[in-house]
């Protein structure tokens, strides 16, 4: 079972521009992988990782590699999609997947960390940190003690150009 809580962090207009850019690469890496899987036939994770990941860390060289994992997850996840609906209704899936500069971006666990009211996640400048207040509610009806752990998080902004983060959280037993 999952369960997601939205909280906006203050950053600072240079912690902006770092996920700006950030989204920016990881946009672009994300197309890159989209493009890889369908010229060769593909939705291996394995296979596009030993094809693309030099070329995605030449082209976009400030991008941490746990985000270009990310980007290919998600690739081969859309592409598999796709796929899936091309073979339903073929006039409904003419435009391959694609992603914009304006995108949320998927980070995983080794990508966005919380620690107590801290969050940590990676940009392409350098690792920001922030101190987050998660609603009380949510904490009281999904305690640690219960076996709900953080499992990554999406990171954009809105269209209030506020920074948002959904912090995803997982349990194993409903």
């Amino acid at each position: 079972m999952r369960r997601s809580i939205t909280v906006f962090p203050k950053l600072s207009d240079n912690e902006v521009s770092s996920i700006i850019e950030t989204r920016k690469q990881y946009a672009r890496a994300f197309n890159m992988s989209v493009d890889c899987l369908i010229n060769n036939s593909s939705t291996s994770k394995r296979f596009l990782h030993k094809v693309q990941y030099s070329i995605v860390k030449e082209k976009c060289p400030t991008l941490p590699t746990g985000l270009i994992q990310c980007t290919r997850d998600v690739a081969v996840e859309s592409v598999k999609s796709w796929k899936r609906t091309k073979l339903k209704h073929s006039k409904k899936a003419e435009r391959k997947p694609s992603m914009k500069e304006k995108c949320t971006m998927r980070y995983d666990v080794r990508t966005v960390t919380l620690r107590g009211c801290q969050l940590t996640f990676s940009t392409c400048d350098k690792r920001i940190r922030t101190i987050i207040s998660i609603p009380g509610f949510f904490t009281e009806r999904y305690p640690d003690s219960e076996g709900w752990k953080q499992k990554g998080a999406n990171i954009g902004i809105d269209r209030k150009g506020r920074v948002f983060v959904k912090l995803i959280y997982e349990c194993l037993i409903p």
